[in-house]
């Protein structure tokens, strides 16, 4: 959540949901969610051609070995988030010494294992999971989207998390296609080419709930150190 997920009564629901509805009545395919997959459980399918198109899915290098991508059709900044208890941290070089949480298989751990290799990483299954031993103290760190950590520590009510920076990567929605289906990237491109901007935005806000998140420290904090 809010991306993609399954809700209590069982329908696929979140941002991905109201783009593959806007894209099917474009191109006129029926697309069938394949529920109760971990990520992890999702990405040995797609390699073995079991599913077809991710429809909520960041590009990474590592993935274009198995799939190919759509145009982007929202963008989302990714953050850390640390402990309260964490001195402040300004950049993935500061969490050097640190034990850092991520999502297995998701576009951060591709991201820092390609890019910040230095890193402590500790997977797990869901964000929640990685937040609820953040906040345990279990780990020092989470690295992920700001609007799925925000949204979890609030469903969560989490207390002892802080946004500590955002990050100059982005993780950018795509559809992901398996890799012998290029051309279906094509008919997908065309239909999220006639979804206009004000229709989109209304799909993506509809699943976003409005939040005050606190990013960095407070004054008083920078004030007892200094």
């Amino acid at each position: 959540p809010p991306f993609e997920f399954m809700d209590s009564d069982g329908k696929y629901s979140g941002v991905a949901s109201g783009i593959v509805e806007a894209v099917k009545k474009r191109i006129g395919v029926e697309m069938s969610p394949v529920p109760g997959l971990t990520w992890s459980q999702v990405v040995t399918k797609m390699k073995a051609g079991e599913i077809d198109i991710l429809p909520a899915v960041a590009p990474t290098e590592a993935r274009r070995k198995y799939m190919i991508f759509s145009k982007p059709y929202a963008s989302f900044p990714v953050i850390i988030a640390t402990h309260q208890d964490m001195p402040f941290i300004n950049n993935f070089e500061a969490l050097r010494k640190y034990r850092v949480g991520v999502v297995k298989d998701y576009f951060t751990e591709d991201l820092l294992r390609s890019e910040h290799p230095y890193l402590k990483l500790v997977t797990f299954k869901s964000s929640a999971d990685a937040l609820l031993d953040l906040e345990a103290g279990r780990i020092d760190a989470f690295v992920g989207n700001l609007v799925t950590v925000g949204d979890e520590i609030r469903s969560l009510s989490l207390n002892k998390i802080k946004i500590a920076s955002v990050t100059d990567y982005k993780m950018k929605l795509c559809f992901g296609v398996r890799k012998d289906s290029p051309v279906l990237v094509g008919i997908l491109n065309k239909a999220l080419n006639s979804i206009g901007n004000q229709e989109k935005a209304a799909i993506v806000n509809a699943w976003l709930t409005p939040q005050e998140i606190k990013i960095g420290m407070d004054l008083r904090k920078i004030l007892i150190w200094a």
